[in-house]
C-alpha cells in the first residue's frame, strides 16, 4: 500500500459501508492525528471508490421502489398504492419511535437499513418471485429486474456465489491456492446477519461521496446502476 492508491470498491449493500469507511480513512488522514500507541499514523494513499447498484441512502431509496417497480410492468396500480401506504405508515411509526417486533403488519417490519420495510422483498414476490415450480422458482434478479433467476441471488448457492465459487473466477481472482481448496472457504452473495454497529448513520458519511469531490484533493468518485434505481 505504501507504493499502490487504494481504491475502495463494493456493490449493493457495501453502498452503506463505503461512503462511511472512506470518509473516516479521509478524515484521518487530513488530522495526521497519531496512533493510540502514540506512532506516526500511516496515509492511507486513498485514491477513490466505486460503487456499484450500491444502497446508499435506504430511506430515499426504500422510497422509490413501489413507483419504480410499477413504472417497470413489475406490478400493478393497486399494488403499488398498496405498497405506498405500507411505506408511509412505516415511516410515520419509525418518526414516531414506534418501532420493534408486530409493530407492522405481516409481512412487512419496522424500518432497518438492510431490510427497510419489507417493501423490497415482497415488491419481489408480488413481481411473480417463488410462484413458479422448480427448477424455475425464484424470481427477477435483485440486481437486474429484467431478469429471472432460477435461484436466488443471495447465499452461497445463489447467482452470486455460484460465480465467486467458480475455480476459473477464483483464480482469475488470484485467489491463493490453499484458500481455493479450503473446504471451509466459500463465498457468500450476502450475509443474512449484518453488524449494525458497522454502519454510520451519521448523515455526512451517508452524503460522503458527493462530498469527496469538493474536498481539497482530487477524488475518483464511481457510481453505478444497472436497475436505474440505486443511484
Amino acid at each position: 500500500m505504501t507504493t499502490h492508491a487504494l481504491t475502495l470498491v463494493g456493490e449493493s449493500y457495501a453502498g452503506t459501508y463505503i461512503p462511511s469507511v472512506a470518509r473516516g480513512i479521509y478524515l484521518n488522514n487530513k488530522a495526521m492525528l497519531p496512533n493510540y500507541d502514540g506512532t506516526p499514523r500511516f496515509v492511507v494513499p486513498l485514491y477513490g471508490i466505486a460503487i456499484g447498484n450500491g444502497k446508499i441512502d435506504a430511506l430515499t431509496q426504500s422510497a422509490a421502489i413501489p413507483d419504480w417497480a410499477y413504472w417497470h410492468g413489475l406490478i400493478d396500480m393497486g399494488t403499488k398504492d398498496f405498497f405506498k401506504s405500507e411505506w408511509k405508515r412505516c415511516m410515520k411509526n419509525l418518526n414516531s419511535g414506534n418501532y420493534g417486533p408486530g409493530v407492522e403488519p405481516e409481512p412487512f417490519h419496522s424500518f432497518s437499513l438492510r431490510g427497510d420495510c419489507g417493501i423490497f422483498d415482497n415488491m419481489l414476490g408480488a413481481a411473480g418471485a417463488d410462484t413458479l415450480p422448480a427448477p424455475f422458482d425464484s424470481g427477477p434478479n435483485i440486481y437486474e429486474y429484467s431478469t429471472w433467476d432460477a435461484y436466488a441471488a443471495d447465499g452461497g448457492n445463489g447467482t452470486v456465489g455460484k460465480f465467486y465459487n467458480n475455480p476459473k473466477v477464483q483464480e482469475a481472482l488470484n485467489i491463493p491456492q490453499h484458500r481455493r481448496k479450503s473446504a471451509g472457504h466459500h463465498w457468500e452473495g450476502c450475509i443474512p446477519e449484518v453488524d449494525p454497529s458497522w454502519v454510520s448513520t451519521d448523515p455526512n458519511d451517508l452524503t460522503a461521496s458527493p462530498n469527496f469531490m469538493d474536498n481539497d484533493k482530487p477524488w475518483s468518485v464511481t457510481p453505478y446502476s444497472k436497475s436505474g434505481i440505486t443511484v
